[in-house]
Order: C-alpha cells, then sequence, then structure tokens
C-alpha cells in the first residue's frame, strides 16, 4: 500500500469558493474559479502533494443546488454535474464541504452533509470567505461554531476551520486535517 494515495472531494453550494480552495491548496491555479455559478461542470482530480511529503488526489467538484432548482432549470449538463459531484462523495476517502461564511447555512447544505454522513466519509468543514465578516473576534468565531454544528448537526464531528482561499488564510490548516 506503499503508493496508495487518498482522495479528498471538495464539495459545497455554488460559489462557496470550491475551486479557490483547490487552487490555494497547490499553490497555483489549476482550475477556473470565477463568480459565474456553473463555472465547475466536471469533478476535476488534481494530484497534490502536501508539505510532509504525502500525496493526495483532489476532487473539485460543480456546486450542488436543491433538486428543484436543478430540474426547474432544465439543464441536463448541470443534473450530470450534481451526479458527478455525488459521485466524487461516494468514490473518495474523505470531503471537505465548503460552506460561505456571510451566507446563512441553508438546507442544502444540510441535504449535503447527510450524504457525506450516509455514505461513511470523513470530513473537514471549511467556512471559507472568513475575510468578508466584519469586526471578528473570538466571539465571533465561537458563535458561527455554534451556528455549524447547531445546523450542520450530522457532522458535529467534524472539525471546522475559518478561511479565506483566496488570501491563503488558514489553508493549510485544511490539510493538516485530513
Amino acid at each position: 500500500m506503499d503508493n496508495y494515495v487518498p482522495s479528498i472531494a471538495i464539495v459545497g453550494r455554488p460559489n462557496v469558493g470550491k475551486s479557490s480552495i483547490l487552487n490555494a491548496l497547490v499553490g497555483e491555479e489549476r482550475t477556473i474559479v470565477s463568480p459565474v455559478s456553473g463555472t465547475t461542470r466536471d469533478a476535476i482530480d488534481t494530484e497534490f502533494v502536501g508539505p510532509d511529503g504525502q500525496k493526495f488526489e483532489l476532487i473539485d467538484t460543480a456546486g450542488i443546488r436543491r433538486k428543484a432548482a436543478v430540474a426547474s432549470s432544465g439543464s441536463s449538463t448541470e443534473a450530470l454535474s450534481v451526479n458527478q459531484a455525488f459521485r466524487a462523495i461516494r468514490r473518495s476517502d474523505g470531503v471537505t464541504l465548503v460552506i460561505e461564511a456571510l451566507a446563512c447555512i441553508t438546507e442544502q447544505d444540510y441535504k449535503i452533509a447527510e450524504r457525506i454522513e450516509k455514505e461513511g466519509k470523513g470530513c473537514v468543514i471549511v467556512v471559507n470567505k472568513w475575510d468578508t465578516i466584519p469586526n471578528k473576534n473570538q466571539q465571533t468565531t465561537t458563535y458561527y461554531g455554534q451556528d455549524v454544528r447547531e445546523k450542520l448537526r450530522i457532522l458535529d464531528w467534524a472539525p471546522i476551520v475559518y478561511s479565506t482561499a483566496t488570501s491563503g488564510f488558514s489553508v493549510e490548516k485544511i490539510m493538516l486535517l485530513w
């Protein structure tokens, strides 16, 4: 098993910073980042070597929208993208669930968390775009942690990392938890 490379799926709703997280982890732009929803359509596998020499396969996925929203869009491409994201969760060894700091945790975030739990995957929850929260202090972090634990209670065992992918803030903490 010396050649075994663990795979980590990076999942979440559209535009929470999944591709930015991947790019920050690998230290270069491997995936396209855009404010336009639906930029990532395929699950994109990227090999990555951590600072300790450990290899990982990172799987960047399309944003996962509600089933009704995908159906009403009439886009078979989007439906395929969401299915690929769910397959990435299934085939991965672990999952990084990315949520956006300023956005409220939604029912869709919970449904994604349920899928992660159902598949029996290890998980790190990343609260991305942490720089958008004004006047942060320890109390802010505690409040956000409690909110995440309450709303994503099915993953109450998962560690939480507060990061800003675009600046690289706390991105290294993510890989330390895999």
